[in-house]
């Protein structure tokens, strides 16, 4: 029999202005499960831009989360003297009419920048005192826009001739000029960007080999990989759940593709489950692209992981001698602690405290560490790039904070704020926060 919808069990009703969540809910009904990465996209910019970040200014103590330009200017400081110093050895530096040319993505609240302007003012006796510094800042967030030109408005006003601040929607956007260098910086911004699940599936029985010369066996098929998605939640509507697609997506294929030809990838190293971003390893070769045609270089700041820091190892570097059934052995849980062999590093944030990536969709800081590696490999298949890009790196901030001059710059602002204690110990802990090894 069938049992006719009543007001009591039928379910709630959207109403006429549907917020992100109940937009991805709908999406789902319509059109069955998204891709985690599509669940990202909608949740922190939504469609009609109306996710997370753009309808709020997520940092600070009023918002979810901290980052370390935030917490102290010796962060911003050391970036612009890297920024300095890498100019400085270009050869074009010796052009007085060669402007620095810096690209932010993702400036936050302007904060960082704001602490790179003032130290490369304070390094004018090296750049030249007429020497322009062009600046440009991509960012899709109108609100966060408003707050980064109030935080920069010293810098934008008139007094300030030799400073152009510009801003953008997309790096595309940018005008590229192949006689000036771009010194490109991304600060907690690739962790942003949206990523795949995928795990591995029990092999089939019958799979196809074929033998070599010396009599070996080659696996012609290679590991098989599903995504992990995300489907409403039939048991309690209005939710959501993980499912794992029972076919083949564009995403499982292209990554089978990928992880299983590659040696070194997360799959063969012996991961059941893992995360992908192809958006960011798009983004990275796109500024390798551009770095390249103008000479100039890029510093990515954020959470992630590489081989030589990898689940499991204690931060240790692995001895050259180790094999990869060691490396297997020696991984266990990156994110999660309930089963082995796992990288689950998706994760919301949301005042100050992690919180259910599923609920709230659009109200919660959406984030994922990034994997560097990954990265690094994207500019490979280019030759172009291959030959023209050097990678260095990573690092950990607190090497690279220690390496700039941070101990000599603290010292220096310690002595400027000589009798105010209240300053100095703010300017201490705000030091011990940023270069701890944690």
């Amino acid at each position: 029999s069938i049992t006719p919808t009543t007001k009591q069990n039928a379910p709630p009703k959207f109403d006429e202005t549907l917020s992100v969540k109940q937009r991805i809910h709908k999406q789902i009904e319509l059109s069955g499960p998204i891709s985690i990465a599509t669940y990202m996209q909608q949740a922190n910019t939504g469609e009609d831009r109306q996710g997370y970040y753009m309808s709020r200014d997520p940092l600070g103590e009023q918002g979810d989360f901290i980052t370390s330009p935030e917490i102290s200017q010796l962060f911003g400081e050391m970036v612009g003297t890297w920024c300095v110093h890498e100019f400085m050895c270009n050869k074009v530096s010796e052009k007085a009419d060669c402007p620095l040319h810096l690209i932010e993505l993702g400036p936050g609240k302007g904060t960082m920048m704001s602490d790179i302007l003032r130290i490369t003012d304070y390094l004018r006796k090296y750049l030249g005192d007429n020497r322009k510094i062009k600046v440009s800042m991509v960012e899709i967030s109108d609100t966060l826009i408003a707050k980064q030109k109030e935080t920069l408005e010293k810098w934008i006003s008139d007094e300030n001739e030799n400073v152009e601040i510009k801003w953008y929607k997309a790096m595309d956007e940018i005008e590229l000029d192949e006689t000036v260098p771009e010194y490109i910086l991304a600060h907690e911004f690739f962790d942003a960007l949206p990523i795949y699940k995928l795990k591995k599936m029990d092999r089939d029985e019958k799979v196809r080999v074929s033998k070599t010369e010396d009599g070996g066996v080659i696996d012609l098929d290679g590991d098989k990989l599903r995504e992990i998605m995300i489907d409403v939640d039939p048991k309690n509507y209005g939710e959501f759940r993980y499912v794992v697609a029972q076919n083949a997506t564009p995403v499982s294929k292209l990554s089978e593709q990928i992880f299983n030809t590659d040696p070194t990838s997360l799959l063969k190293r012996g991961f059941d489950e893992f995360e992908v971003s192809f958006q960011g390893a798009a983004i990275f070769s796109y500024l390798s692209t551009r770095i390249a045609a103008t000479s100039g270089c890029g510093l990515i700041m954020d959470y992630g992981y590489a081989h030589e820091k990898m689940p499991g190892q204690n931060s240790k570097k692995l001895d050259e001698e180790s094999s990869i059934q060691d490396l297997q052995q020696k991984q266990t849980v990156y994110g999660r602690a309930d089963t082995n062999k796992i990288i689950d590093t998706f994760r919301g944030y949301k005042n100050h405290k992690q919180h259910d990536v599923l609920q709230d969709s659009g109200n919660v800081d959406l984030t994922a560490d990034v994997d560097f590696d990954f990265l690094a490999k994207s500019i490979l298949s280019s030759d172009y790039l291959y030959e023209n890009i050097r990678l260095a790196g990573p690092l950990t901030q607190r090497v690279f904070l220690k390496n700039m001059g941070i101990d000599a710059r603290l010292n220096n602002l310690l002595i400027e704020q000589k009798g105010n204690d209240d300053i100095r110990k703010k300017i201490v802990t705000g030091y011990e926060y940023i270069t701890d090894n944690e």
